[in-house]
């Protein structure tokens, strides 16, 4: 008898107030309504918006790009490279320089490009891995805040994080950050995603971290490397 009542009772309220005929069946006992799926806590909007950058970073084999809150262009090269960098007045003379071609002694020559984009300090190494070194880091971020991305197509791809002169987290190889980094990276602003998304690209995931972190409009590209103002140097290690 109840349940007769109860069925009654929900066919009278159907037929009163209109619903959508998925809705009306699940009252009445039809077919289940979709449930939404539930979004992953991973999903980060910045990753999704952002482009591949297989295609860049790959083409330039490797690379390190950082992104400083308190030192001039400059500054940062001199932080950086600790003080092996010069600078040169054109984009040329400094490719001139660090041509593969020029004899070198020892070592090899690194190009760099840096400049300002959204109130932050780029350094951006060609072929580089300076900004990955923990001294660096270390020189570059100890009034403020630092983070790199270094890739290499035949080696790694390395996220660091600095902040007043210490690591605070980083990655290793083309491993996603581990619990305890997100933890870090999250604190400070970067959106965790999973690590499959990180494996997919993990350069492009390391720049939006970067991007987050240092409130940056959009991730690192190419063409900062054409922005006006940019000073061009070179480094010999």
């Amino acid at each position: 008898m109840a349940v007769a009542i109860a069925l009654a009772t929900v066919t009278t309220l159907a037929a009163c107030v209109p619903l959508p005929p998925s809705a009306a069946e699940s009252l009445l006992g039809g077919p289940p309504l979709d449930e939404p799926e539930d979004e992953s806590p991973y999903q980060s909007p910045s990753q999704e918006s952002q482009p591949d950058t297989m295609e860049w970073t790959y083409a330039s084999e490797a690379g390190c790009i950082s992104v400083v809150d308190t030192l001039t262009p400059t500054e940062a090269v001199r932080a950086i490279t600790s003080g092996a960098a010069r600078q040169f007045d054109t984009r040329a003379a400094a490719e001139d320089w660090v041509d593969p071609d020029t004899d070198v002694t020892f070592g090899y020559r690194d190009l760099i490009v840096a400049g300002e984009i959204d109130g932050r300090t780029f350094v951006w190494e060609d072929l580089g891995f300076e900004c990955s070194d923990h001294g660096a880091a270390k020189r570059a971020s100890r009034n403020g805040t630092f983070v790199s991305m270094y890739w290499n197509v035949d080696a790694s791809a390395t996220l660091t994080f600095a902040r007043h002169g210490r690591i605070a987290a980083e990655t290793y190889d083309w491993m996603a950050p581990a619990a305890k980094d997100w933890k870090v990276l999250e604190r400070h602003g970067a959106t965790p995603v999973s690590e499959e998304t990180w494996d997919e690209d993990p350069v492009r995931a390391g720049l939006v971290v970067q991007s987050e972190i240092m409130g940056l409009d959009a991730m690192a590209d190419p063409s900062w490397r054409e922005l006006p103002g940019v000073e061009f140097w070179g480094a010999g290690f």
